[in-house]
């Protein structure tokens, strides 16, 4: 039975793809890994304790703790990333270091243990990218392609891109929901279009 590994487990994209996973018998291990220990008790509660799922509380920058949680994975998600445009913007050393150095981490780490299949978990934000966000989300898609040249039928690399998913930890709508009370909707710019 295959074995997966979900970086940013603990979010938005990581916590519905445990729940659906439970749920999946042929997934009989599954690894969280995340930063964040709260997260970790949250979903892990969740999941009522559900002895499929394996734990590690650890970041993508630590190519060591990377390793040690790969070892006999067979499919990684790679869902961990700063998200939020707006902090991107007033601390973009932590956004390129997160979403471009440990995207580099977990691509080196899944070829060295061997892992079959890795899917990077994009965004929308990398068509014609305005924010620094989008631009690592570009430059992460770059590194996951280019993967596959140093992994020739070991570890292949997929890209998967989500679009603004309502109720999602970077969601705008749940800002526009507030804002409706109010009746005035912000936008960065005048002419600025939403869909």
């Amino acid at each position: 039975m295959p074995s997966m590994l979900i970086t940013g487990g603990g979010g938005y994209f990581g916590t519905n793809l445990s729940l659906h996973l439970r749920n999946l018998p042929e997934w009989n291990r599954v690894a969280i890994l995340s930063r964040d220990w709260h997260k970790h008790a949250v979903l892990r509660e969740k999941l009522d304790d559900d002895p499929k799922f394996r734990w590690f509380v650890g970041d993508i920058l630590d190519k060591d703790r990377l390793m040690r949680a790969f070892k006999n994975i067979d499919v990684v998600v790679h869902a961990a990333a700063n998200k939020d445009a707006v902090t991107s913007f007033y601390d973009p050393r932590e956004t390129l270091l997160n979403n471009c150095i440990g995207t580099q981490n977990v691509i080196d780490a899944a070829i060295d243990c061997g892992v079959k299949k890795v899917l990077l978990v994009s965004s929308d934000k990398v068509v014609n990218p305005v924010s620094l966000y989008g631009i690592t989300k570009a430059a992460c898609e770059s590194l996951f392609i280019n993967g596959n040249s140093y992994s020739p039928r070991q570890t292949i690399f997929s890209v998967g891109r989500w679009g603004n998913v309502f109720g999602s930890s970077s969601s705008v709508v749940p800002l526009f929901l507030r804002q409706k009370e109010s009746g005035t909707i912000t936008l960065t710019h005048p002419k600025m279009n939403r869909f």
